[in-house]
């Protein structure tokens, strides 16, 4: 496993959370928790993209606006990541999720 420092915030928002990414340099990535919905995350989502920030689910699917989670109102059942590419290519190869 590479060298891998970090420090961990959490400001208790996900929008909040999630655009800090473009507001300050030293935040590479965001992870949300399990148990997050689609509106947690649709409109900050929409903005990171803007910047080349992707959102996906921490076991790489990228599919967060289907009618499960939009229609049947599900929370996500994984921690849900917001980086550029290649930090998320690193988050997916080196983090482990447990769901408890």
């Amino acid at each position: 496993m590479p060298d891998f420092s970090c420090k961990l915030r959490s400001l208790c928002s996900s929008v909040v959370d999630m655009i800090s990414q473009i507001l300050f340099v030293d935040f590479a990535a965001t992870i949300n928790d399990a148990g997050c919905y689609a509106w947690d995350i649709a409109g900050t989502d929409a903005i990171l993209s803007h910047y080349g920030i992707h959102t996906i689910l921490s076991d790489g699917t990228n599919a967060l606006y289907t009618d499960d989670y939009l229609v049947k109102r599900k929370a996500y059942p994984l921690p849900v990541y917001a980086a550029t590419p290649k930090v998320l290519e690193f988050m997916l190869k080196n983090f482990t999720v447990k769901i408890r």
